[in-house]
């Protein structure tokens, strides 16, 4: 297995433990306001009703990105990073057309958790180029 860091997995930096403290916390209101949104595509609830729901999870996704990014300088060129730009394009078609959400935010979900939970050396590994600043 490759050490984080390698040229096919990008540089990688350690947050301080308060940065780690509030990203756990972030991260479980994003899933929390996923798991509403996803509950109500299945139920069928009329868009209008959720949109704070849809807010929170906007906004946590957000901050989630930008604490991956201070972590992971190269995430937009790994695998987790593309996963997340997916999700991200899956859900904005689901909250356009609500007609269609199950299977978007169903979609989301798996790609989601494929992003996050696939072994390291798949989910960090560089899929654009090398890591900068290596030859």
């Amino acid at each position: 297995m490759r050490e984080p860091g390698s040229p096919d997995q990008g540089r990688h930096r350690d947050l301080p433990e308060w940065a780690r403290l509030g990203s756990v916390v972030v991260r479980a209101g994003h899933i929390a306001g996923f798991a509403v949104i996803a509950g109500a595509a299945v139920a069928g609830a009329a868009p209008p009703a959720i949109h704070a729901w849809w807010a929170l999870v906007a906004g946590t996704g957000v901050l989630l990105a930008a604490s991956e990014w201070a972590s992971h300088p190269d995430l937009w060129r790994q695998l987790s990073g593309w996963a997340t730009l997916l999700k991200v394009a899956l859900i904005a078609v689901a909250a356009a057309l609500p007609g269609a959400a199950v299977p978007l935010v169903l979609a989301a979900i798996v790609v989601s958790a494929l992003g996050s939970h696939l072994p390291k050396r798949w989910r960090q590994r560089l899929i654009i180029g090398r890591s900068a600043g290596r030859a």
